[in-house]
């Protein structure tokens, strides 16, 4: 932001959107044909307090352990060999039911249609359209939500 540059993307909330699921929602994840889904990401943040706790953590979590203790919260493991499963009415096959019977990343047909030259040539055009209809409208929109 100090230079004047945003990231934008697309994203999906289906973590907090599964904690309502378990809340009793009626709602349930469903990934297109052609989508792909992806890990929440990990990372050791450059300069910070503890790095070799962090990087103990992000170690554990790549353990068989670690693995399991996504899994029963009702995350998708990031190993092949493990897929979301457990008892009836656990947490992890609240899951399986809530991403349409998914229970590993690595099932189904995967691909990415990200396209890098085409991104690139609408940089302008999406930089210009959020200079003009958020940023430059923040203090309405905060004013109005």
């Amino acid at each position: 932001m100090a230079k004047g540059e945003y990231a934008l993307g697309f994203a999906v909330p289906s973590y907090m959107a599964f904690e309502n699921y378990l809340k009793g929602s009626d709602i349930k994840f469903i990934a297109p044909p052609g989508s792909y889904v992806t890990p929440e990401p990990i990372a050791i943040i450059k300069n910070c307090k503890n790095p070799n706790a962090a990087k103990a953590f992000i170690e554990y979590l790549l353990t068989e352990e670690g693995q399991r203790l996504f899994i029963d919260r009702g995350l998708f493991p990031i190993m092949p060999e493990y897929e979301v499963s457990g008892p009836p009415g656990s947490t992890a096959e609240k899951a399986v039911e809530f991403y349409g019977g998914r229970r590993t990343y690595f099932e189904g047909t995967v691909e990415n249609t990200y396209d890098n030259a085409l991104s690139a040539s609408r940089e302008s055009e999406v930089n210009k359209y959020f200079r003009d209809n958020i940023f430059a409208k923040i203090n309405e929109l905060k004013a109005k939500y």
